[in-house]
């Protein structure tokens, strides 16, 4: 059954996520026969319906339950639900009057939540990051032993701290939302340049978030999890220069 939501931006809403199921009750004025009642203004996306008990344990023909187990296969994400009751007849012959409903008696609304975020884009910043430092490595930014190397990635949706992230195969990275976000989507990760004995490139992969419905990262658009969005590198250079090869030569070397 759908959970309380904790998304601050949707705090009226309950989420409804792939598998569970959405139950929405109601009550006639009086006996009916069975209902037919359709879900997200869609006539063919049919609920099924059954009679629920009164107070007194017993069916009555009034009292009602229509059901829909949600499927990522055939669902999108819904902001509101929206249960349409279409038709019902009284034992006179009598049809109701159509209605469409969002929230039950307490104003409680439901959503459906069947997509998994993803992360749309990914940069990579140097403490220094000039581009001319290294004329060997045209389009590098450079950073030297214990400079810092920043990671900024944004996510299509609010989610919570991602907690599997690693940078040049480093782990237990802090990652905090960027100064002033307050979506929840904007993320960045610092590093130093450290325990490095040859000079070596950048590398990330972001993992380890789920949004606050608890879907996980997807496993499909993972395009931008371990490369960047803009084509920003950084080349680490930790090694010393040196000598490597040296030659006396006289004015006359016969």
């Amino acid at each position: 059954d759908p959970g309380n939501d904790d998304d601050p931006d949707r705090s009226d809403v309950l989420l409804a996520l792939d598998g569970e199921r959405i139950h929405f009750d109601f009550i006639t004025s009086e006996r009916i026969g069975p209902p037919i009642v359709f879900i997200n203004g869609d006539n063919e996306t049919q609920t099924s319906v059954i009679q629920r008990d009164n107070a007194s344990g017993s069916q009555d023909g009034r009292h009602w339950r229509a059901s829909y187990q949600v499927d990522r296969a055939s669902d999108t994400d819904v902001r509101e639900v929206v249960f349409s009751i279409s038709s019902f007849i009284d034992p006179a012959g009598n049809t109701n009057s159509l209605a469409d409903f969002t929230a039950d008696n307490a104003i409680e609304k439901v959503a459906i939540d069947v997509t998994d975020p993803h992360v749309t884009s990914a940069v990579l910043v140097a403490s220094d990051s000039s581009l001319s430092r290294d004329i060997d490595r045209p389009g590098y930014q450079l950073a030297l032993a214990d400079e810092t190397i920043t990671l900024r990635f944004e996510t299509s949706e609010r989610v919570e701290t991602p907690s599997s992230l690693t940078i040049n195969d480093q782990s237990m990275i802090t990652v905090s939302s960027q100064s002033g976000d307050t979506t929840g989507k904007k993320w960045e990760a610092v590093t130093s340049v450290s325990g490095l004995s040859s000079d070596s490139e950048v590398s990330f992969v972001i993992a380890g978030f789920e949004d606050p419905s608890g879907n996980p990262m997807s496993s499909s658009n993972t395009t931008y999890v371990d490369r960047t969005s803009d084509n920003s590198r950084i080349w680490m250079d930790v090694t010393d220069p040196h000598v490597t090869s040296a030659v006396l030569v006289a004015s006359d070397s016969s």
